[in-house]
């Protein structure tokens, strides 16, 4: 219903004021950061719009290739983002549809986006499944942001010429 507070009997008025005060620090705080959000929607989307349709025309022009796939990969884990400062700041829920992935798939497509990423340091990594065919219910953008940010952060955090070791395993 909305209660982020309470004052037990018998109150002190001056203990009230300043928690009103308080709170209404926060609400102005507030009010700024969604400002901000609002803001930073506009000039994230469209400069972002601009970078996926000067890449499809690109495409078209000269045809696909590893970097413009990186990009494109780039480009759609932006747009999720900026979907969801949408989200945020029309207070709509976002609905997150699950589906059925292969993880062992997936995850190999991931990795060949980073395979660029990693030969600057010359890393390299190899992958074992412990489980025949490894499926898992889960939104495929969720699924791609949080590998992303694991292998992103593998490779920014690995040694030059290091391994990677990625496992599915049953838990």
């Amino acid at each position: 219903l909305g209660g982020v507070d309470f004052i037990t009997k018998p109150f002190n008025p001056l203990e009230i004021v300043m928690r009103v005060e308080r709170h209404l620090e926060h609400y102005y705080i507030l009010e700024k950061m969604n400002t901000l959000l609002r803001e930073s929607y506009h000039e994230l989307y469209t400069p972002l719009s601009l970078i996926k349709s000067s890449l499809s025309l690109q495409e078209l022009e000269n045809g696909q290739n590893e970097h413009t796939q990186n990009i494109k990969a780039a480009v759609q884990s932006l747009h999720s983002i900026c979907e969801d400062i949408y989200y945020g700041i029309t207070e709509k829920e976002r609905k997150y549809p699950k589906e059925w992935i292969d993880l062992e798939e997936f995850l190999s497509k991931r990795m060949q986006l980073f395979e660029a990423q990693m030969s600057i340091k010359s890393i390299t990594y190899n992958f074992i499944s412990q489980i025949e065919s490894p499926m898992i219910h889960i939104n495929s953008t969720e699924l791609e942001r949080l590998l992303d940010n694991l292998i992103s952060n593998a490779i920014k955090y690995a040694l030059k010429e290091s391994c990677i070791h990625i496992a599915i395993r049953q838990v």
